[in-house]
């Protein structure tokens, strides 16, 4: 039997969010974790053993992943390197939450404005391309003059 492999886009999801000192670590001890499980599971002969042990690794890479994130989150250091831009847009979205918390007048006031914004910028938008973008329905449109 193959020796079993651990998900590729969970082990990438660690990679993206854990310091790279944490990485290598953690994800050497998961790979090892899931190759047992998988061999126990394989020699009781369970069916769906192997969903479980590939349940269990989401499970861990999810959580690990997380408390990556928050454990930057926490410290106010982003992250540098290829995903520094998610530390700082988590950092700025729970300081954004964290105020619309502490002020809910200026929430309503603020998504009541987002959506009038949106309705009124689909309107005009809605008209300008009916009036001015698209071509007039008639053969030869161009030619089209206005007589006083």
């Amino acid at each position: 039997m193959s020796q079993p492999k651990p998900p590729r886009i969970a082990s990438g999801l660690l990679s993206v969010f854990l310091p790279k000192d944490d990485r290598e670590f953690l994800l050497g001890d998961l790979e090892e974790k899931y190759e047992e499980r998988c061999r126990r599971v394989g020699a009781a002969g369970r069916p769906r053993g192997r969903a479980r042990a590939w349940a269990w690794y989401w499970g861990q890479a999810l959580r690990s992943s997380w408390y990556g994130a928050l454990a930057r989150l926490r410290s106010g250091v982003p992250r540098r390197g290829t995903a520094g831009w998610t530390d700082r847009a988590l950092l700025d979205l729970r300081h954004a939450l964290r105020g619309f918390r502490r002020s809910p007048g200026f929430t309503v006031v603020a998504i009541s404005t987002l959506a009038i914004g949106l309705g009124a910028v689909t309107a005009i938008f809605t008209f300008v391309n009916a009036f001015f973008l698209r071509p007039l329905p008639y053969a030869d449109a161009e030619e089209l003059v206005m007589i006083w």
